[in-house]
């Protein structure tokens, strides 16, 4: 099963897989910065992940917590 989608638009800084500016994957080795990953990039990566599961890991996107309203 891929992890990225030939369909999104990705980019990686170091160790930072990004999805529309938002990091989705950190990887536990560096690579070097490409701006936008093209389709063989992105192809590579996912051949990567399944070959190495145990060198990434999903950035988990914390949801912003909602304050309890009280009514009165």
């Amino acid at each position: 099963m891929d992890m990225l989608d030939l369909t999104k638009t990705y980019s990686r800084k170091s160790d930072i897989i990004y999805e529309n500016s938002i990091p989705i994957i950190r990887l536990k080795q560096k690579f070097i910065d490409i701006e936008t990953m093209s389709e063989n990039a992105i192809s590579y990566m996912n051949r990567y992940f399944e070959m190495f599961p145990d060198l990434f890991e999903k950035v988990i996107q914390e949801k912003p917590k909602l304050e309890q309203l009280t009514l009165f």
